[in-house]
């Protein structure tokens, strides 16, 4: 007896490296989606996400344009000289003469003058839509995270619904078991557990439903983090961790949320945004102002004039 323990001891590693004989390997488990709490989240979506990202660049190139108005228009140098000469007459052509720059040479600058204060309109436009770009920094931002919680909550909602979809069929599974071993005692008869087994699709419908809700909360969270964070294979990117059952007060009274509305940040870009068109309203009311252009031209020239 004890050899034959042995033996299957010694067997019985070696069975398990063994592959099974008709080719298949077991499926590799997917890795774990990794835990994300809502401070999390948000910490990312600030990071990471891309319409955030989009609303900086347009700060940067409001920046840029505050830089190109307060530019003035530059001046125009012109240089001109003659290089030949040749005289026609009848269809022929003679007198072909060739000249250096030093025989006939002009110089030229020209300069606009801008009147109607154009360039501190143009300098206060660009500076009223870089306040503008940055008040809708935030408010790109607080609807992102807005949008973020919404799918985060979700997913915690679905995450729960998707535990009472399981729970109930597990129930379900005991009491077809508990059928059956009746059946088997003799106690109930066998049409009892196969009319009963005929009402489990709607429960494991509903588990399913729950399952696809929970992945479709997870997935748009994803996408609002990080557009590259959706898994190419399938499967879940985050696992969310956190609890619906306890709120916690707001302590704050209606006095002092209308007190904070001006300080919202829709309501900061929509001012400011008001005070950009106003701007650029009345640089285009200037331009009925005519400009005025200035230049001088010096020339020297030494051409025959046969």
């Amino acid at each position: 007896i004890r050899l034959i323990a042995l033996l299957a001891a010694c067997a019985l590693p070696a069975m398990a490296q063994t592959p099974p004989r008709n080719g298949t390997r077991p499926a590799a488990t997917a890795p774990a989606a990794p835990g994300l709490t809502l401070a999390e989240a948000e910490r990312l979506l600030v990071e990471r996400n891309l319409t955030v990202a989009g609303a900086r660049y347009g700060v940067d190139a409001a920046r840029a344009q505050r830089l190109v108005g307060s530019s003035i228009q530059p001046m125009q140098f012109t240089v001109g000289s003659t290089a030949g000469q040749f005289n026609e007459y009848s269809g022929t052509v003679n007198g072909v003469r060739a000249y250096s720059p030093a025989n006939n040479l002009a110089v030229g600058l020209t300069a606009v003058i801008e009147l109607g204060g154009k360039r501190s309109l143009r300098m206060r436009t660009a500076e009223e839509q870089n306040g503008a770009a940055e008040a809708l920094v935030l408010d790109t931002m607080r609807g992102q995270v807005f949008a973020l919680r919404q799918a985060f909550f979700g997913a915690l909602a679905a995450r729960a619904n998707l535990d009472v979809a399981r729970a109930t069929l597990a129930s379900f599974e005991r009491t077809e078991g508990l059928l059956r071993r009746q059946a088997e005692l003799g106690q109930s008869p066998e049409g009892d557990v196969i009319r009963f087994r005929a009402s489990r699709p709607p429960f494991e419908a509903d588990v399913a439903a729950a399952r696809q809700a929970l992945a479709a909360q997870v997935a748009a969270m994803a996408a609002l983090i990080d557009g590259d964070a959706l898994p190419a294979g399938g499967g879940a990117a985050y696992e969310v961790r956190g609890r619906i059952d306890r709120s916690p007060p707001l302590g704050l009274t209606r006095a002092e949320l209308a007190d904070a509305v001006p300080r919202r940040a829709d309501v900061i870009a929509a001012t400011r945004g008001t005070a950009a068109a106003t701007a650029n309203r009345e640089l285009a009311e200037a331009g009925r102002w005519r400009d005025i252009t200035v230049g001088g031209t010096v020339s020297r020239s030494r051409l025959q004039q046969d």
